[in-house]
Formats: C-alpha cells, structure tokens, sequence
C-alpha cells in the first residue's frame, strides 16, 4: 500500500519517471518530483515518492486543508501496477513557500509478490510510468475547487 506519511498538495496532473518536471497552473506550483528506491539505516527497503508544492490561490488567506488525489503507477509497457484514489488532510497556507510532500512503499521481507517488489524494477531502473493528478482542492472556510483530470 502506497501511504503519505507527510502529505500532498493539490496539482492538476504530474507524471515522473527518471524525468523531473514543474507544474505551474492558478492554484498550486509544485517541482522536484522524484520516484526512488532507498533504505533505511537498519536496512529496511522502501520506494520514496517527493515533490514540492506551494498554495498559489489569488485569495491570500486561503488556506489548503486536504485534497483528492488519484496515483498510476505503470511497467514501461502499460500494465497498471498500482491505481488508487485517496483523500489527503494537509494544512498548506498561502505564505509558504513550498511542502514538501513524501509518500512511500515499503518492503516486506517476509512476503513475495507484493506491491514493493512488483514496482523496484521499474523504478531502480527509471523505466516506470507513473502519473498523480489532484481531483479535489479543499480550503479551510469549507470551499473547494473541483478539477476535472483524466484518469
């Protein structure tokens, strides 16, 4: 399972690979987007996903509380690999300068043929084609910005 441990800010549509891109639209700007296999100290292996956004809304005391984002994760070939849509609570106000947002997937050793081990090749390799797109926006005075994005 694919679990946001900080959280994610609303972009319209970001797909990454060995490819880092920016997005740039009238609610939020986010770059840095990277997709890696790591370990911790005690050599726990993991995949990271990170990126960076900042609230862009014109209104300067609106506050992002929590968005709707959907994740493709693909093989090279087009087989989908991981599809899920998950609503995420982050406070992001207008005045900083950018979050950092890290998701990740952990190994377990102890099983074959799990989430893990059906993505590391493809990403220690670069060759995995992914794509996150945020559906939803929600503000901290309860309004909220619908965007329309293909799945």
């Amino acid at each position: 399972m694919l679990k946001t441990i900080i959280s994610m800010v609303a972009i319209i549509s970001l797909s990454f690979g060995d490819t880092k891109l920016a997005i740039d639209n009238k609610y939020l700007m986010c770059t840095n987007a990277s997709l890696a296999t790591d370990k911790t100290e005690y050599d726990e292996k993991y995949i990271i996903l990170f990126y960076a956004c900042a609230n862009k809304n014109d209104e300067e005391n609106k506050t992002i509380v929590g968005l709707v984002s959907h994740i493709v994760l693909k093989y090279v070939f087009g087989k989908k690999l991981y599809d899920r849509e998950d609503n995420i609570v982050k406070t992001i106000k207008h005045i900083d300068k950018a979050v950092s947002i890290v998701s990740f997937v952990k190994d377990n050793p102890f099983l074959d043929g799990e989430l893990y081990d059906k993505l590391y090749p493809s990403v220690s390799n670069g060759s995995i084609k992914s794509k996150l797109s945020i559906n939803k926006i929600l503000y901290e005075d309860g309004s909220h910005v619908d965007i329309n994005t293909s799945k």
